[in-house]
This record gives structure tokens, C-alpha cells and sequence, in this order.
């Protein structure tokens, strides 16, 4: 059988294909108008690609971008985001919704919120570009007025879930390090306790620079040694003249008198000659000064170095201690200065993404095509009854002569006798 015998047998059935075909497309056609009609809206949605706050400064690479998208995306059907446009719409008060709840909804086994989210969600449409920070979000509604207001109210719904989620996370962490660093106070306070304790009953006192009283005199004691050669006697000291009382005495009148007479007066005339003759007696009369040699005070380098030597585990011990206290108090400088930005980005967080453009609403019915739905039922139709007829032909084909062989293309080894 070739192809231009299929097209015979098809023509043969032209009748039936076409009966097929107008009678899918009426029950398409009555299908389409029993149903309400559909109107759709769309809004488009930048998402930032960039973060810099208090914390993290990080940005979304060319090669996950569309990964990035999508997954962000997929959030604007979940009941964080529904249920938020739920409540603006004040859907939970509605008894009409809460009795088909009760009729149809109730079985699905999730509470009236969810179920009023899940209906939002049905009725939602992304669509994206490749390697764009944008995608679309559409809504399917029964109304023109009713598409363009629901996809405003998802779209705003998903960009305060944006701010407020990350604020949230921000809190979040925020808690946890005030949980970390409680624990770390009460940790220090063991440790400085524990240091304290220590260094009494051990005498060993580390000063900010963790170096104990005993290493620092240690280290000074070759100094010591240097300045005892370098200045073996203590300093002069004079001996007093017995003329020194009645200079102080010839002093002090000078002084009283300067007071209520002139510069010129006799006596106090008299009275600088007789101090000027008395210094000179007393410069001429005072013995020479001497000096007082110096007597070793305090412990030599070897007592140091031997006390240095019989503390020099307790000294190792001290500063263990203090190098565990000095990297807690690193650490809760480091939680400190973290817990501060998550605190700044709990309160100061913008969305993460933005309206791009007003709402763009489908002018056309969305949802039955009409067209489409009455030409796609007639094609359908005809197909099937072309597919029938074909097989219902090919069974009822019986080979009755060597013509109907040569018919089939079948070929012939003998011919039967008469």
C-alpha cells in the first residue's frame, strides 16, 4: 500500500472526517461559553543584585542570576506573601468564603488563611528573562478591574516581604549573638574570678602587657647594677653656717620694711649694706661639702634571678591564664561589633526588590480562547475520525485475487492452478 492509496481511502471517508470535525467544534464552542471569562494583568519586578549593609556586601554573579530569579520568585506564591494580600483584603471575614471553605476546602486538610492563600497562588504567572534581575508576575481574574488590582497587591505584598524578611533575619541574628554574649560574660567572669584568686594565693600580679612584677625586675637589674658603678656616691651635702639665722632674720626685716618705705630710704640702705657684709662672711666661713658614700639597698640579681626561677611555673601558669581571659575578650569584641550591625540592619534594611513600571493589563479575554478552542476541537476531530476510518478500512481489507496482492505491494511467488 502506498500514499496515494491512504489518500483514496481518506477521501472515501471526507463525509465522516468533516461530521467529526463540526461537531468537536460546537461542543468546544458551548464548552467556551459556559465558561467565565478570564482577564489578565501583569507587573514587572527588579530584584537587586547588589546587598551592602551593616554585615555583608556581596553581589549575585552573571552565571546564578537566573537561578537567583527564579528561586526569589518562587516565594511570591508561598502564604507569607498570599496571605499577606488574604488580609488587606479582609477575605477572613468573609462568610460566603468561609462556607465554601466548609464545603470544599476543609478536605484539603489546611486552615481557612492557607486556603484563601493557595486559591491566590493558583492564579499567579511568572515569567522570566534570561540573564535579567526582572521577571513578570501575573494574575489571572474575572474581571479586568479585578486582574490589574490583585497583581498590584502581590507585587507590593512580595516587596514588603522582602523588607521585612530580611529585617527579620537581621533580628534574628541580633538575638543569637545577645545569646552568645551573655554566655561569654558569664565566662569572663569565671575567668577574671579564677585569675584573681591565682595570682593571691601565688603572688603574682601580670601587668597589661601580661609581664609579671618578678620579670620586670628581673629585667631592670642589670640597669641597676650600672648606675651604682657609673655613681658610686649619693649626692653633696652642705653643712649649715651659724650666720644663716640672722641672714634670714636681716632678710625678712628688708622685706617688712619694703613695704611702707622708698627704695632710698636710710634704713633699709643700712640694712642691704649689713646683709651684703654677712654673705660675704658666711661664702668666706662654710667648709667644704662632702659626699656621703652609698650603701647597697634592695636585692641583688642573683636573689631576683633565683625567685624569678622558683615562680617561673606559677609566672607560665598566670599567663596561660591570661592569654584564655584575653581571647574571650577578643571574641566578645568580634560578637560585639557583629551583634551592633545586625541590630542597624533589624532597623534600617530596605527591600530587596522594586516595582518596575505600572500595571499592564490584557485587553483581550485571557482565559477561554474562544478561537483557538473551537479551531483546536475541529482539528482534533478530524484527526480522530481520520484515524479511525483508516483502521476501521484496513480491517474490513480482504485478499481475494493476485490483484489485490499487487495492490498491497506484495510480491507474488506463484499463481494457483485453475
Amino acid at each position: 500500500m502506498n500514499f496515494q492509496s491512504v489518500l483514496i481511502r481518506l477521501w472515501h471517508l471526507k463525509f465522516f472526517i468533516l461530521a467529526s470535525a463540526v461537531l468537536c467544534a460546537i461542543v468546544a464552542m458551548l464548552a467556551t461559553m459556559s465558561m467565565a471569562n478570564r482577564y489578565f494583568a501583569s507587573a514587572t519586578i527588579q530584584l537587586d543584585t547588589r546587598f551592602e549593609n551593616a554585615t555583608d556586601r556581596y553581589s549575585v554573579g552573571r552565571r546564578q542570576i537566573d537561578t537567583f530569579v527564579r528561586s526569589q520568585a518562587a516565594i511570591i506564591k508561598d502564604i507569607s506573601v498570599t496571605g499577606r494580600v488574604v488580609d488587606q483584603l479582609g477575605w477572613t471575614n468573609s462568610y460566603s468564603l468561609a462556607q465554601e471553605y466548609n464545603q470544599s476546602g476543609a478536605q484539603t486538610g489546611v486552615d481557612f488563611r492557607t486556603w484563601l492563600g493557595n486559591s491566590v497562588a493558583d492564579r499567579i504567572v511568572l515569567t522570566f528573562e534570561d540573564d535579567s534581575p526582572t521577571f513578570t508576575v501575573g494574575y489571572i481574574g474575572l474581571s479586568r478591574e479585578e486582574a490589574s488590582t490583585m497583581v498590584d497587591l502581590v507585587r507590593q505584598a512580595y516587596i514588603d516581604f522582602t523588607v521585612e524578611r530580611a529585617r527579620g533575619d537581621a533580628a534574628k541574628n541580633q538575638r543569637w549573638f545577645d545569646d552568645q554574649l551573655a554566655a561569654l560574660r558569664r565566662q569572663m567572669s569565671v575567668l577574671e574570678k579564677r585569675n584573681s584568686d591565682f595570682g593571691l594565693a601565688n603572688d603574682v600580679i601580670l601587668d597589661a602587657n601580661g609581664i609579671s612584677q618578678t620579670e620586670m625586675e628581673l629585667r631592670g637589674a642589670p640597669y641597676a647594677v650600672i648606675a651604682e658603678n657609673q655613681f658610686p656616691t649619693q649626692p653633696a651635702q652642705s653643712i649649715p653656717h651659724p650666720l644663716d639665722g640672722e641672714l634670714e632674720e636681716i632678710d625678712a626685716e628688708i622685706a617688712r620694711l619694703s613695704t611702707t618705705m622708698g627704695p632710698n630710704h636710710p634704713r633699709l640702705k643700712t640694712l642691704q649694706a649689713e646683709r651684703s657684709e654677712m654673705a660675704s662672711i658666711i661664702a668666706r666661713t662654710t667648709p667644704e661639702t662632702v659626699q656621703a658614700p652609698v650603701t647597697p639597698t634592695g636585692p641583688t640579681q642573683q636573689d631576683i634571678e633565683a625567685k624569678y626561677l622558683a615562680k617561673a611555673e606559677v609566672i607560665q601558669t598566670a599567663k596561660r591564664y591570661a592569654d584564655e581571659l584575653a581571647a574571650l575578650e577578643a571574641q566578645f569584641a568580634r560578637f560585639s561589633q557583629r551583634r551592633q550591625a545586625f541590630a542597624l540592619d533589624s532597623a534600617s534594611l530596605r527591600p530587596t526588590a522594586s516595582s518596575e513600571g505600572a500595571v499592564v493589563p490584557l485587553g483581550e479575554v485571557y482565559y477561554p480562547r474562544k478561537t483557538f478552542a473551537v479551531a483546536g476541537a475541529a482539528g482534533f476531530g478530524a484527526l480522530l475520525a481520520s484515524l479511525l476510518g483508516l483502521l476501521f478500512s484496513f480491517t474490513q481489507h480482504r485478499v481475494k485475487s493476485n490483484e489485490d496482492l499487487r495492490h498491497l505491494e506484495m510480491p507474488v511467488l506463484g499463481l494457483a492452478s485453475a
